[in-house]
């Protein structure tokens, strides 16, 4: 692997990284009017009932499916960054 490959790789890592916190952030909390730019928006996406398939929790399943996504990501760079060390050993 070249230089400037790896320096890709390692963006793409940090990248990863910050995206995984994001949507494990959402995943356990929750969108807040906050988090998004309109308030239209915010309430559309964070309507709270109590039922089990209201927005806001579809929009926590949502954000456990983008964790666990950038997760397998992550780990696969991980690895190619870790195998990639190694052998410049």
């Amino acid at each position: 692997m070249d230089v400037e490959e790896r320096i890709e790789l390692q963006r793409q890592h940090s990248d990863l990284s910050k995206k995984i916190n994001t949507a494990a952030y959402y995943a356990e909390h929750g969108f807040s009017f906050a988090s998004l730019t309109k308030p239209e928006t915010a309430e559309v996406f964070t309507l709270q009932t109590d039922e089990d398939n209201c927005p806001a929790n579809i929009m926590k399943d949502a954000a456990r499916r983008i964790e666990s996504y950038y997760l397998s990501r992550y780990k696969a760079i991980s690895a190619q960054l870790e195998k990639d060390r190694q052998s410049d050993d």
